[in-house]
């Protein structure tokens, strides 16, 4: 009749540790199979714990990488936005000097009453400039 010690300890440092509970024969053959498993799971344990610091480390990575494209994506619409605003003011600068063009027109060229207002076309396409200034 062979009684079974129980032996009990933690494998493995930190959060990577377990507890391990092994039930051996007195023997000395029976200690040293112990000796072996207790070993064996020390080793897995630090293993185990390998693979999560880089499973960490990957999660890690590919929020780093998503962080950056997020960046890359803001600034390649600051300079699409500041572009824009180029081209508009552009525009609208090439708008204001239209009524100057028109009224440095000669006289006989249109001829109008000194009461009638300047034609309306310049001032309908500011209008649409400015409302495509706003719609963005």
């Amino acid at each position: 009749d062979v009684d079974w010690l129980e032996v009990n300890f933690t494998a493995g440092p930190g959060d990577a540790a377990c507890d391990v509970k092994v039930y051996v024969s007195p023997s000395v053959e029976g200690l040293e199979v112990t000796i072996g498993l207790v070993e064996l799971v020390k080793r897995t344990a630090l293993v185990l714990r390998d693979v999560e610091e880089e499973c960490e480390m990957a999660e890690l990575q590919r929020k780093v990488e998503e962080a950056e494209d997020r960046r890359r994506t803001s600034e390649r619409k600051v300079r699409d936005s500041l572009r824009r605003k180029e081209e508009l003011e552009r525009a609208r600068e090439a708008m204001l000097s239209l009524p100057r063009i028109c009224a440095s027109s000669p006289p006989s060229a249109h001829p109008q009453s000194p009461v009638q207002p300047p034609p309306a076309a310049p001032l309908m396409m500011m209008e649409m400039v400015g409302a495509g200034e706003h719609a963005e």
